[in-house]
């Protein structure tokens, strides 16, 4: 329907602009056509006006040869009259002579006074309308008689009335002309629209695969590409809530799996010496205590992924909270004689704009990869620097633009991770292959709720290349405080 309203629409615009075109172009013949007459008339009598002056007015048959020598313009007449306004010329010579107009009181007056005089003036037939030029001749600067010339409308009509009617024909001719290049454009215009509607009537019926294939830069071709990028976004955002509702589900099942046996075992009877109830009891715990903590991180992850986490920014001393997550896992750190070696100390004062506790919880998570996978008698590294430029921070990010960093590096001596793998591992629930169990592992959630908390601070987080002899480095940073701001 769309379609057809715009062709519409076109003919009609098309039919209009002809139609005034064509209106104004008839008007301005007809004013040309009379102005042209006028211009001619009164050049020509004033010529042979000007002849006369030299020459002086001639009598009798003298005057009808000088007419008769003298060329007069198409359907024009012309007659020599002298200084009482009777012509002179003989009236045989011009036929339409007969039907010359009396000159007025006032003609003759101006003619006296050396001014050429013009007018209209009626025949005998109402077609038989005539404009006149008159010019005065004069001799010794005295008036001696004149020039008149007249010519009948009616002739010029007719020759403007042909030219009308081959511009009518031509404008009818460029009105259908007009018409198919209005369907042809409005067709090609409705083209890329097509497009759109058949991709839009696929993504509302919940198939998100169809591009747009538009390449122009005009405004159909950027809502062409934003349509792309949006169906894109929501396909991916569709194939993440598969893949978390399926990866949820297998995380769930393993946990509550094993609550619902020991607690089988319990109730049934099979388990029944105390300590045996206790172990059972103790493994329901620990597996709720689990769920627990998965739901917990399933939930804070949600949260900052859309956009609905309280996020609150202020000055934290980020040396601290290192220094009290090395405390933290002093135990594990003594247990398998790790070396922990920085580049700050605990007094040293190194703020950045996060929130405490969202911030601990990255730390702790990264450090506790990193001494999970270092094998006995490593080394961890710390390392805190000034970032001089601007840190690539998500693009989501924007009001990063201008601020300053600080760049942190944690490093280990584990095995590393492949290049391929170093964007995965922050996906949820992705583990690599040799760490699956959830006992090497974790839930596959710590590092997706690391990046997208680093993020939501204005900050950018990855894994790179490790220096020789380390297996695997995270690379995080943070804006600066506003008082150590250079």
């Amino acid at each position: 329907m769309f379609k057809y309203k715009v062709a519409l629409i076109t003919l009609a615009t098309s039919l209009f602009c002809v139609i005034l075109s064509g209106g104004i172009m008839a008007v301005s013949v007809a004013s040309f056509f009379l102005e042209l007459l006028r211009e001619d008339i009164v050049y020509q009598t004033s010529k042979i006006a000007s002849t006369l002056n030299e020459t002086g007015i001639p009598e009798g048959a003298a005057a009808d040869e000088f007419l008769k020598k003298t060329p007069v313009f198409i359907n024009a007449s012309a007659g020599i009259y002298g200084s009482d306004f009777n012509l002179i010329s003989d009236p045989a010579l011009t036929p339409d002579a007969k039907y010359m107009p009396r000159l007025s009181e006032q003609d003759k007056k101006s003619l006296m006074e050396g001014k050429t005089v013009t007018g209209i003036f009626q025949g005998k037939t109402p077609a038989d309308r005539r404009f006149y030029c008159s010019a005065p001749v004069f001799a010794g600067g005295v008036f001696k008689g004149g020039v008149i010339s007249f010519v009948n409308f009616h002739t010029s009509e007719q020759r403007r009335k042909k030219l009308q009617k081959k511009i009518f024909v031509s404008l009818v001719i460029a009105l259908f002309v007009s018409a198919f290049i209005g369907l042809f454009l409005a067709k090609w215009l409705l083209k890329p629209l097509g497009q759109i509607y058949r991709a839009a009537a696929s993504y509302s019926a919940g198939d998100f695969s169809p591009r747009i294939g538009i390449q122009s830069s005009d405004d159909i071709g950027r809502v062409a590409a934003t349509l792309n990028e949006m169906a894109g976004k929501i396909e991916g955002l569709l194939k993440s809530q598969r893949d978390f509702l399926a990866d949820a589900s297998h995380e769930f099942k393993t946990p509550l799996t094993s609550i619902r046996g020991a607690s089988e075992a319990i109730a049934d009877g099979v388990v029944k010496g105390e300590e045996e109830i206790k172990h059972y009891a103790a493994r329901i715990g620990e597996e709720t205590n689990y769920l627990s903590e998965l739901v917990s991180d399933i939930l804070e992850l949600s949260k900052l992924e859309s956009g609905a986490a309280v996020i609150e920014a202020y000055p934290v001393d980020i040396s601290a909270v290192f220094y009290k997550t090395f405390a933290r896992y002093e135990e594990q750190i003594k247990k398998k004689n790790i070396k922990i070696e920085t580049n700050f100390g605990a007094a040293d004062r190194i703020e950045v704009m996060v929130e405490d506790k969202r911030i601990s919880k990255v730390v702790k998570n990264l450090f506790e990869n990193a001494l999970f996978h270092s094998p006995d008698n490593a080394v961890i590294t710390v390392k805190a620097a000034a970032q001089t430029f601007e840190a690539p921070a998500s693009p989501a990010v924007k009001k990063t633009s201008g601020k300053e960093f600080y760049g942190f590096e944690i490093c280990n001596m584990g095995e590393g991770i492949p290049e391929d793998e170093r964007e995965k591992v922050f996906l949820r629930f992705y583990r690599m292959d040799r760490h699956r169990s959830r006992a090497a592992g974790g839930s596959g959630l710590g590092l997706a709720i690391c990046r997208q908390t680093v993020r939501a601070f204005g900050g950018m987080i990855e894994f790179r290349d490790p220096s020789p002899g380390f297996g695997a480095c995270v690379y995080f940073t943070l804006i600066k405080s506003e008082s150590q701001q250079l």
